[in-house]
């Protein structure tokens, strides 16, 4: 019988993930359940609010394949 090469490595992160998880920074979001753009996005709004005087902009982007119809160049200057 043949296992599935992603059963195994699942089996193992249901029982880590937690443990991982605690030595995360906890703005972090990306593929971790329960986090995400909304989860970001409510953080920094909160941040906005309650200290906007020491709030400063950061932001990490991929966009190597987003929407492959967009021109990058066009879209990088839109950015910066």
């Amino acid at each position: 019988m043949l296992v599935n090469k992603m059963f195994i490595p699942w089996c193992l992160m249901q029982q880590i993930q937690e443990i991982i998880k605690r030595g995360m920074y906890c703005y972090c979001c990306a593929s971790i359940p329960g986090r995400g753009i909304h989860y970001a996005l409510k953080a920094v709004k909160k941040w906005l609010r309650e200290d906007r005087k020491h709030t400063k902009y950061c932001v990490q982007m991929d966009i190597v394949k987003f929407y492959p119809s967009i021109d990058r160049e066009i879209l990088k200057e839109l950015i910066i």
